[in-house]
This record gives C-alpha cells, sequence and structure tokens, in this order.
C-alpha cells in the first residue's frame, strides 16, 4: 500500500542522512508518534525532521513514507516501514546495485 512511498522516502534519507538506517529502534518504531517515528528516531523529533529536510507540507512527507495525508493506518505504515527495513538489512546488495542504475 505504501511500498513506493517507502522506497522513495527511504532513498531521499540516503542522500541527505547517510545511515539513518542505524539510528532505527524497530522495537519501538511507531509512524503515529512524533518521537519514535522515522524521522523522530533519526533527528530526534518528527519537526525537526522535517524543518531540517525542508519538507514543509503534509503532502510531500506523505509523498515519502513519512506520514500520512489524513488520520489513516498508521499500524500499517509502520508494518511497511519495517518489512522495508527487514528486507533492506538482509540484502544490502539491493541498495548498491540501485545506486548504480540497477
Amino acid at each position: 500500500m505504501f511500498k513506493q512511498e517507502i522506497e522513495k522516502g527511504a532513498e531521499f534519507l540516503d542522500e541527505r542522512a547517510p545511515g539513518w538506517e542505524k539510528k532505527i529502534k524497530p522495537d519501538t518504531l511507531n509512524l503515529g508518534s512524533g518521537c519514535d517515528c522515522i524521522l523522530g528516531q533519526v533527528f530526534g523529533d518528527y519537526t525537526k525532521g522535517w524543518k531540517k529536510l525542508k519538507l514543509d507540507t503534509v503532502e510531500k512527507r506523505a509523498d515519502l513514507g513519512f506520514t500520512l495525508t489524513d488520520a489513516g493506518p498508521f499500524s500499517l505504515l509502520t508494518r511497511e516501514w519495517l518489512a522495508y527495513l527487514a528486507n533492506r538489512a538482509i540484502n544490502p546488495f539491493k541498495r548498491a546495485y540501485k545506486r548504480w542504475g540497477g
């Protein structure tokens, strides 16, 4: 459901905050929480994160899988981020392959 957004968000963070995924604590990841969401865990707080990255609209943040545009299923968004990160950790070569145009 959010696969494309999450992939774009991860690529965005790869460019602007290399090593960001090492800061993610899977046991506390919760996209509905300002402290425990992706931006919260990487930058210390959701608001600090989007300001630092200049993502000044909810639509921009939602397009990258960091939030939803309405009060939707944050639990589903969280699960999909966890699935993405689990696959990324298992297969780091996929990320390198994409960087080289694969």
